[in-house]
């Protein structure tokens, strides 16, 4: 394992895709041709501006065929709800690049939650390989909040993130809204785990993720610590201000 996270601060959003794609392709350069690559990806404005820059300018640097899409977690909605986390990746990625419907795995929001959890895991198990006993993606995606949550794990709640399950069943602290979140048993088992954060609104959590030691592990991000794999910040300008190694 890595112990210290990469950090890779970009100037805009458009330099910012291009370090996500380069991971991405490595995955692919990394594996025979055969095999495909499993990428978990986010809801929330940045992963919608990175959707919208591959959708752009990336689409053909990318091998869309050997990739296969999951989300890292779900409000629980209708896929062609406003809220969807779903329908925001279909409109702004799914939509705009050759990728096989075949390769598109998105959580039920509209189904049971209960009963969503159970089936999207074994979705995930079916379709997610192996390693040492874990089921590893190569690549997830998540975001972080302004409270510090990451996935929909929200602050309070920490014992979501920690639960044997693969996806647990979570509620927004302040609308009550429910819903379906991968766990860290999925997240920290990954190859690569890479955290988009842009903003002057997310650089004092950002800040306090990764430098503030004390006060670090209350925050659900920071629970995101990975067995054997690799993570990455990229951020932007804004976001980074405050941190040390920026300074």
């Amino acid at each position: 394992m890595n112990n210290q996270p990469e950090i890779i601060i970009s100037e805009n959003i458009a330099a910012l895709t291009a370090s996500f794609v380069d991971i991405l392709n490595e995955h692919l350069q990394n594996k025979p041709t055969d095999e495909m690559v499993t990428l978990a990806v986010s809801g929330g404005s940045t992963p919608k501006a990175l959707f919208q820059e591959i959708a752009s300018q990336h689409k053909d640097q990318i091998e869309w065929k050997r990739i296969k899409i999951f989300w890292s977690d779900e409000r629980c909605v209708h896929p062609d709800d406003k809220d969807s986390n779903y329908k925001m990746t279909r409109e702004h990625l799914l939509d705009e690049v050759p990728l096989p419907e075949a390769n598109i795995f998105r959580i039920h929001g509209e189904n049971d939650p209960n009963q969503e959890i159970e089936r999207y895991s074994r979705v995930v198990s079916q379709q997610v390989i192996k390693k040492n006993n874990n089921y590893t993606f190569d690549l997830i995606m998540l975001g972080l909040g302004t409270d510090g949550h990451t996935a929909s794990v929200f602050p309070g709640n920490e014992k979501l993130f920690k639960s044997e399950k693969l996806f647990v069943v979570a509620e927004h602290p302040d609308t009550g809204q429910q819903r379906i979140s991968m766990t860290g048993k999925l997240i920290n088992h990954a190859s690569s785990i890479i955290f988009l954060v842009t903003g002057a609104e997310k650089a004092a959590i950002l800040s306090r993720v990764i430098d503030d030691k004390e006060k670090q592990m209350r925050y659900p991000a920071s629970l995101v610590q990975p067995e054997d794999g690799e993570l990455t910040w990229l951020v932007d300008t804004e976001a980074a201000k405050y941190l040390k190694r920026n300074q």
